[in-house]
């Protein structure tokens, strides 16, 4: 079976949830046997993991200033290439993006990686006229128009429920898989230790990036809080390099634990091709996010972390709160609130053996994750089509 992915930004830089999603769907496919090709904006074609990714020279990273010029370029692509496919797949976190599954001669699918509506609302560096095309992006308008030809697939009953009712009681759910074995593999982590030069006995880690809807700033506030308890602790903050206020959040947010006397026990990590690692070395992870508008409902890096069996701290925000059992394989806290969320590190980092079990409940929670249980439901989903 030939299959054609689709989505405005599917390429390296493997530094995304979506991007790596994406590719480890396409990767378990290709062992499969079928021919997958993907489709978004880029440079050039080039071959990936036995997959063609087709590089569209137009727009941007900037979604809300590029998303008209590369909708434009994938619709005219598929008007002309996709009768050459058997089945087509969009990916996003923007109902938008389903559109040009319109323009497709080969039965359409969208998988829809956050609500369908901007759930806590559009938290955003970007000026108020590109604030309005989020808004619209992220509305019922475009699942209403993509959805007589579009079959829309939901990563989770979260996000299904935000679909129109009439819709989201055909739309199946196949949720964001893990690559299980990866994360959950031990590895040496004595040379990161030393590469970070902080000199602390203990690791927390920040799994998100510079984006303001991640809470950086929140979990910056905790961390100082923290300190005042625990002075063995060191920080990680990771980075990835590709959010258009790149520049200007980083400086904010340096300046931020400058001012909160976080330097020297702070480390702004940038790209890692040893994130397995970077997990292991972290005696908590903390996913303190505000909103879901524009990233997945299901965040990768909380799979990842609880595959590697670390002690999850996450916001009630997106699926979080049904995927981390409360005590049971993690702790939730109020998105917003710092001292909740700084009581619960301290509580891991001040009781080793309940650490422990946390961590070992989330490497089982995680198991049922993994690609090789999720490809299957879209094997089925492209069989019925």
């Amino acid at each position: 079976m030939k299959l054609l992915f689709y989505g405005l930004s599917l390429g390296p830089p493997w530094v995304e949830g979506l991007r790596n999603t994406v590719r480890s769907l396409g990767r378990r496919l290709v062992e499969r046997g079928f021919d997958v090709t993907v489709l978004s904006r880029g440079v050039g074609d080039a071959f990936f993991d036995g997959m063609k990714y087709v590089g569209l020279n137009v727009g941007g990273e900037a979604y809300s200033e590029n998303a008209s010029i590369v909708l434009a370029a994938i619709t005219r692509w598929l008007l002309v290439h996709s009768g050459s496919y058997d089945v087509v797949h969009g990916h996003s976190s923007f109902p938008l993006i389903a559109l040009p599954g319109l323009a497709s001669r080969a039965p359409s699918v969208f998988t829809l990686y956050s609500p369908a509506e901007a759930v806590g609302g559009i938290i955003t560096d970007s000026p108020l006229s590109h604030r309005m095309i989020l808004r619209f992006s992220k509305s019922s308008i475009p699942v209403w128009a993509a959805s007589p030809k579009v079959v829309f697939v939901a990563i989770s009953e979260g996000v299904r429920r935000t679909l129109p009712r009439a819709l989201a009681a055909h739309s199946p759910v196949i949720p964001v898989g893990v690559e299980f074995g990866r994360f959950s593999r031990r590895v040496d982590v004595g040379y990161l230790r030393s590469e970070l030069g902080l000199g602390c006995d203990r690791f927390v880690l920040f799994a998100g990036d510079v984006t303001p809807w991640k809470g950086g700033e929140d979990f910056l506030v905790a961390a100082s809080l923290v300190l005042r308890e625990a002075a063995d602790t060191g920080f990680l903050f990771l980075t990835k390099g590709t959010y258009e206020y790149e520049e200007e959040r980083l400086r904010v947010l340096k300046g931020l634990a400058q001012r909160l006397g976080l330097m020297g026990r702070i480390a702004f990590l940038g790209r890692r091709k040893d994130i397995e690692a970077v997990y292991q070395l972290s005696d908590v992870v903390v996913l303190p996010y505000r909103s879901m508008f524009s990233f997945m409902s299901t965040p990768l890096s909380l799979l990842e972390a609880m595959s590697a069996g670390r002690p999850i701290v996450a916001s009630r925000v997106g699926d979080m709160p049904s995927i981390i059992r409360e005590g049971g394989n993690g702790l939730l806290f109020d998105a917003g609130n710092t001292a909740q969320l700084a009581s619960k590190i301290l509580y891991i980092l001040n009781n080793k053996g309940i650490a422990k079990r946390l961590g070992e409940e989330a490497m089982r929670s995680a198991e049922a994750y993994d690609w090789s249980k999720v490809v299957q439901s879209y094997i089925e989903l492209y069989s019925k089509l």
